[in-house]
């Protein structure tokens, strides 16, 4: 098991928990791709065998999630699962159609770009009529899988950034363009919100779900969210998962609905 956890500079570095492996991201070669470029190294230069768990995270994931490293080594030592997610913003996993469509309404013109490019890569997916339960949703890379997975996963990583760094690419321009997040539209380019939903896009082509790993209860505590609303969301989730398995419209019908009250 290797589990990593990324710094940026001193202050977050302080933040890393003892029990993950500090990931220097300190000197980036190429900032713009954030989180990504210290685990291409990784996966690029270091050896594990296919059985190993491996994952990476941000310095800020006790704090989105209220896991600890001991936490998430407890689960993984358990479990026979592909892939494992600890993914933060449970409540947009459940209360979104999908990350893809809630990604647009953040960064308009996501969804086409995104479209575009799991394609050129050889992933088809229609993501406007994409339906994703909670086991299918991961948010800012919170997952830990077999470096089997590992695998798959970085060979249409690295295409989606050979598409993003070659200038004659027709895509170029629009996965370097700035998007806003964090209050600026300045320093966050599209191509890393397409990057980080990687996950969600192969789960769906590879129809794999993740096994949770994050405790529900400790989480919903943690982010002091409202017991209607926990069950409301997990109300979505429930027709959601019908309607995949049934394919009865009814059931989106249902989660609309709910989504209304909520506007």
């Amino acid at each position: 098991m290797k589990l990593y956890q990324i710094y940026y500079d001193s202050d977050s570095k302080r933040t890393i928990d003892s029990k993950f492996i500090p990931l220097n991201n300190s000197n980036p070669s190429e900032p713009s791709w954030y989180e990504f470029e210290p685990i291409k190294k990784v996966l690029e230069n270091e050896n594990f065998n296919d059985e190993e768990y491996v994952g990476f995270f941000s310095p800020r994931f006790f704090e989105k999630t209220g896991l600890t490293a001991a936490d998430v080594i407890k689960v993984v030592e358990k479990s026979k699962s592909e892939v494992i997610s600890f993914s933060s913003d449970i409540e947009a996993g459940m209360s979104y159609i999908n990350c893809f469509i809630m990604a647009n309404q953040k960064h308009p013109g996501f969804l086409a770009l995104a479209q575009k490019t799991y394609r050129n890569v050889g992933i088809n997916l229609d993501l406007l009529k994409l339906v994703s339960c909670q086991q299918r949703t991961i948010y800012a890379n919170y997952w830990v899988a077999k470096y089997s997975f590992w695998k798959v996963w970085f060979s249409y990583a690295i295409k989606i950034y050979y598409l993003a760094s070659n200038k004659n690419n027709l895509l170029y321009k629009k996965l370097n363009q700035d998007t806003f997040h964090r209050g600026t539209s300045n320093g966050y380019q599209f191509k890393i919100f397409i990057m980080e939903r990687l996950i969600n896009a192969l789960l769906e082509f590879e129809e794999i779900d993740a096994e949770i790993g994050i405790n529900y209860d400790k989480y919903f505590s943690f982010r002091n969210l409202r017991e209607e609303f926990i069950k409301d969301i997990f109300l979505l989730n429930e027709y959601k998962t019908l309607f995949l398995k049934t394919r009865d419209k009814e059931y989106l019908n249902l989660f609309n609905n709910i989504i209304q009250t909520y506007k």
